[in-house]
């Protein structure tokens, strides 16, 4: 099973990378026409030729190079002329990819439908003979199934590939497509080729409205339509995702219409609110910023607290609901990395029960109140509930100094109408007892945070600097290898700028964009000539 999904996944990638030809086969519409309804998910290909040209934006990654080096190949590119040489067709040619019978002019596409390893793959045919021939010569060499039967299911020709142990796949041509199936899903592919118009894709509605919502440059779509296992567990009628390769960004976007509460959608809804970000310290790699409804935080957070920490709350009488209630929009988090962090010691452990995080990173925040008289009440209240979950808050010179068995915990005090509150104590001080001008962080990306209710930057140039800065304390005994290595992997990574969030509401769906923003990439000779 497994060898006959990697065959459909290779075939599925070798539309990447095409130009159009004149002699395709004339098609009714697109891929759309040839996947049937009623699927768990797709996966959709706009424009093959487009696409082929962004996958090689990813091999010309610094970082994929120096991924692959540990495989004993030089270069990305020469890791991925290995896997295509073993597979015998190239799909960054456009030249090798007509002649196998594929039509750079047509989109592509996969359904996952309903059971393990049932799929199909649409394949956009540029000359039948040709594609027929490729997909039994690969069949043959890859799953050892090389005779054809040919049978008719529905009214169409299913042309199943026999090895040793039976039918390993089968394909069949429809509206200009080939559809491929493998083993799960061979019995399934008469049904699905000759179903009409109304019973396929093409006549879904929800899709077509997330796409006009989502941005016109997209390079691939992943569709989890309405009622299925995945939808029916969140608020939400269905997911869109777009994927858009770019030399300065990758960026995926969803769009999910919200079927869940009006009150709860304000999450996710832009609420007029301060510019907070400029009071964090300069130094900080990773920032947060959340602009949206605070007390439609508590049925997400109370999950996440876990047993011990609920208990605590409720036994002491401290009420999360009412205290985010009373938080406004533009609350503000960030980062820094510890100067005393140690990177001789290898990963930490990430239990704060057993590893005091802020040992390597430090965290300042800023929360705004709606009511300047509620600030106070609500820290005592928390810190006469502190000892439920083994933690002691003491109020000394305006601050509420947090110890717990690991060390110093978060900290907090109230700087007129706004909570401020991080770790170590000099953090909290300084903005408390500042004037306002913090510097701010991630200069590059002011804009970005500001841009939705709920955003995330991760400068990974800033973080590199921070690790770079570190004083040879830092990496302990024998600290020059360690380093050397470490730096040898920031240099090799440097094309990595940021990772970006950035979530909010578009026409009464929640949308969500993620980049990976990269430094200019300089194309190799060899794609030049592409």
């Amino acid at each position: 099973m497994r060898r006959a999904l990697a065959f459909v996944v290779v075939l599925g990638a070798t539309v990447a990378g095409c130009k159009c030809g004149k002699d395709a086969v004339t098609r009714a519409s697109g891929v759309e026409r040839v996947l049937p309804a009623g699927g768990n998910a797709y996966v959709i290909v706009p424009s093959v030729e487009k696409l082929g040209q962004r996958l090689t934006l990813v091999e010309n990654l610094k970082v994929a190079t120096f991924a692959v080096q540990a495989a004993n190949f030089e270069t990305a590119k020469g890791y991925v002329d290995a896997m295509v040489a073993e597979l015998g067709i190239d799909p960054r040619s456009r030249e090798q990819l007509e002649q196998i019978g594929i039509d750079p002019s047509g989109s592509a596409g996969v359904a996952i439908m309903d059971g393990e390893g049932s799929l199909m793959v649409a394949l956009p045919i540029k000359h039948e003979g040709r594609i027929a021939a490729f997909i039994r010569t690969l069949s043959a060499n890859r799953l050892g199934a090389s005779m054809v039967e040919d049978k008719v299911q529905n009214g169409v020709t299913v042309h199943h590939l026999v090895g040793a142990v039976g039918t390993r796949l089968a394909w069949a041509s429809s509206n200009g497509y080939a559809l491929i199936a493998p083993m799960a899903s061979v019995e399934q592919l008469g049904g699905w080729a000759s179903r009409a118009e109304a019973d396929t894709l093409a006549r879904d509605t929800s899709l077509p409205a997330s796409l006009a919502r989502l941005p016109a440059e997209r390079d691939a779509l992943v569709y989890v339509p309405p009622a299925t296992k995945a939808t029916l567990v969140a608020p939400v009628s269905h997911v869109v995702i777009a994927l858009s390769l770019q030399p300065d960004a990758f960026t995926l976007t969803a769009d999910a219409p919200w079927s869940g509460s009006k009150e709860a959608l304000s999450l996710f809804t832009a609420q007029p609110a301060a510019p907070l970000v400029g009071l964090l310290p300069a130094d900080a790699f990773f920032v947060a910023r959340f602009g949206g409804d605070a007390k439609e935080l508590a049925p997400l957070l109370l999950p996440l607290l876990g047993e011990n920490l609920e208990r605590a709350f409720g036994e002491g009488g401290f009420d999360l609901t009412a205290a985010l209630e009373q938080v406004a929009p533009g609350a503000v988090l960030g980062l820094s990395l510890a100067p005393t962090v140690q990177m001789g010691q290898g990963m930490p452990d990430l239990d704060p029960r057993r590893t005091n995080p802020f040992s390597f990173v430090h965290l300042t925040g800023v929360a705004p109140a709606k009511s300047e008289a509620a600030v106070a009440p609500a820290l005592e209240k928390l810190a006469a509930v502190a000892p439920r979950f083994g933690a002691q808050m003491t109020l000394k010179d305006g601050v509420y100094v947090t110890t717990y068995a690991q060390g110093e915990g978060v900290h907090f005090a109230a700087k007129g109408g706004q909570v401020v509150f991080g770790s170590p104590l000099p953090r909290v001080k300084a903005m408390a007892q500042g004037d306002d001008a913090g510097g701010g962080p991630v200069q590059a990306y002011r804009d970005v945070l500001e841009a939705t209710p709920l955003a995330v930057v991760a400068d990974l140039k800033a973080l590199s600097d921070a690790v770079r800065a570190l004083p040879s304390s830092a990496w302990g005994i024998g600290g020059f290898a360690i380093k050397a290595t470490t730096v040898r992997w920031l240099d090799n990574s440097d094309d990595l700028k940021a990772v970006t969030v950035n979530v909010g509401t578009k026409g009464g769906a929640v949308q969500a964009k993620v980049q990976l923003k990269l430094a200019p990439q300089a194309p190799s000779g060899a794609d030049a000539g592409r």
